[in-house]
């Protein structure tokens, strides 16, 4: 059986033949005027910052202690993660500087002048 063949026995259409793409629901604005205002708010990418920060705001005005705990769990996260990006740079330096140190060392059978 050709290929051809098998990707038609397979999906029962041809390969080349084209395909409708769905549009899920998700992506498709709806609403309108509040409501979609106040849907693009809450769904953007770049205001996902602000909206943590309100909600830690929140969580340190109505329960200080509960508040305090997760700024400190926040906190010792970055923390963290700027150590891993310190330790990434470090290591890709030494791998950078490796191969140099490793030219100027003899080659086995060689001799030193």
């Amino acid at each position: 059986m050709s290929t051809e063949a098998a990707g038609v026995a397979e999906t029962g259409m041809a390969p080349d033949a084209p395909r409708a793409q769905p549009t899920p629901r998700a992506l498709t604005k709806r609403g309108e005027r509040m409501q979609r205002a106040v849907g693009e708010l809450l769904t953007c990418t770049r205001c996902a910052g602000t909206w943590s920060a309100l909600v830690l705001v929140g969580l340190r005005t109505a329960s200080p202690v509960a508040g305090r705990a997760t700024t400190n769990v926040l906190a010792l996260a970055g923390a963290n993660d700027l150590m891993q990006s310190g330790f990434r740079l470090l290591v890709e330096g030494a791998n950078q500087a490796a191969p140099t140190e490793l030219a100027h060392r003899n080659r086995p059978g060689e001799r030193v002048g």
